[in-house]
């Protein structure tokens, strides 16, 4: 018996729903199709608001992605992106629904994105939006009231991009809000590691890594003391 395997393309645009879920660019993982403009729409529970990062982002420098907060583009303007970008967060969504518009009209063709997304619980005047764990990291802390501190540490490999800490403030007459965005984990292009035992990555580990970078990594330790690798 002979089993032929197909790989279907990633569509351009279409309609997401669920508590979790994952968008590709057309054709993803390998280059995006070039002149078109595509919609996606993400729905969640109306109960929760949307929160979502980019796990790989790459486009040709004049194409674009754009995401509402909301169900069109009329929505406030949440995040617009073109370029090179690892492990990009994005502000949380006050609404159920977020459209991102990719716009690919350059001629020009690159890798294209990954974007995940997923339903958090709604703010309250004393209680701020609950926080998801990055990705490839971990948060320390499950109290989002007023005051509440929350702080995150990545797996080793990876770099905190963002801050190490956030908290949730109280807003007169408001909605509760965190000080600040959750970080993102990312794999740095070169670093000195001076810790006895550390692990280097590529970069966009477990993806596939760009092209045309040049990393370098050095290692320091105590003289006389030896150095170990496993590959």
């Amino acid at each position: 018996m002979q089993l032929l395997l197909l790989r279907i393309p990633a569509p351009c645009g279409g309609q997401y729903n669920g508590s979790e879920g994952v968008v590709l660019s057309p054709n993803y993982p390998l280059n995006y199709t070039t002149r078109q403009t595509c919609s996606y729409y993400i729905t969640v529970s109306t109960q929760f608001v949307v929160f979502g990062q980019f796990a790989v982002f790459q486009t040709a420098m004049n194409d674009s992605v754009e995401l509402f907060d909301g169900a069109d583009e009329n929505a406030r303007l949440l995040s617009s992106l073109a370029g090179s970008h690892s492990g990009e967060t994005l502000p949380l969504a006050t609404s159920n629904q977020i459209m991102l518009r990719f716009n690919a009209k350059s001629g020009q063709s690159a890798r294209g994105f990954h974007f995940v997304y997923q339903a958090v619980p709604r703010t309250s005047e004393s209680q701020c939006s609950s926080v998801p764990e990055p990705r490839y990291g971990r948060r320390i802390g499950s109290e989002f009231s007023a005051g509440s501190v929350v702080r995150f540490e990545c797996s080793p490999g990876y770099l905190l991009k963002g801050s190490s800490a956030i908290w949730c403030q109280a807003v007169p007459g408001a909605l509760a809000q965190w000080n600040s965005t959750t970080p993102s984990c990312i794999v740095p292009c070169s670093g000195n590691l001076t810790e006895r035992r550390g692990t280097i990555l590529s970069p966009a580990y477990p993806e596939p890594y760009p092209n045309s970078l040049n990393c370098l990594w050095r290692i320091h330790v105590s003289e006389g003391a030896g150095i170990q690798i496993q590959v």
